[in-house]
């Protein structure tokens, strides 16, 4: 295998509610993501990735406020769907069945 050879797709079965039961066994601060069924440990965002999203946060607030819309910008926020087991490839967070910290 080289650099330029694709990865061959992951192939798991873990749904949402099984995801959440194992993260309720690993340790604060650990952060996870459900992709395409297999739990996948990520490596934690650098300080210049939280810098620059917490930029865009307020750049992107700052414009809706002068705009008087009634949205709000937010990062470091995981994000479920009540009743949703699973989800398609390609569904929200890139892939990911569910993405963010615990």
């Amino acid at each position: 295998m080289n650099v330029n050879t694709p990865a061959p797709p992951l192939s798991g079965n873990m749904d949402v509610d099984e995801f959440m039961a194992f993260m309720q066994t690993r340790p604060k601060g650990e952060h996870w993501d459900l992709i395409e069924g297999v739990a996948v440990m990520m490596a934690p965002a650098s300080y210049a990735h939280q810098r620059i999203a917490s930029n865009l946060c307020n750049l992107l607030n700052s414009a809706f406020a002068a705009r008087h819309l009634d949205l709000y910008a937010y990062f470091n926020v995981g994000v479920r769907n009540p009743g949703v087991r699973n989800f398609p490839t390609g569904a929200g967070c890139g892939g990911r069945a569910w993405c963010g910290w615990l």
